[in-house]
């Protein structure tokens, strides 16, 4: 049988795995923070 590579290993069992999720978790949230201010501050200049 070939050789599994590491990566294909169940990622529960990875302890790096949590904390990349949560990484990637803070960027999506930052992100959508960022939408939402620059929305906002167009409809603040459209309000003037």
């Amino acid at each position: 049988s070939p050789a599994v590579p590491v990566c294909t290993a169940r990622s529960s069992d990875n302890p790096n795995y949590r904390k990349e999720q949560k990484k990637k978790k803070k960027k999506k949230m930052m992100m959508m923070m960022m939408m939402m201010m620059m929305k906002g501050r167009k409809r603040e200049l459209n309000q003037r």
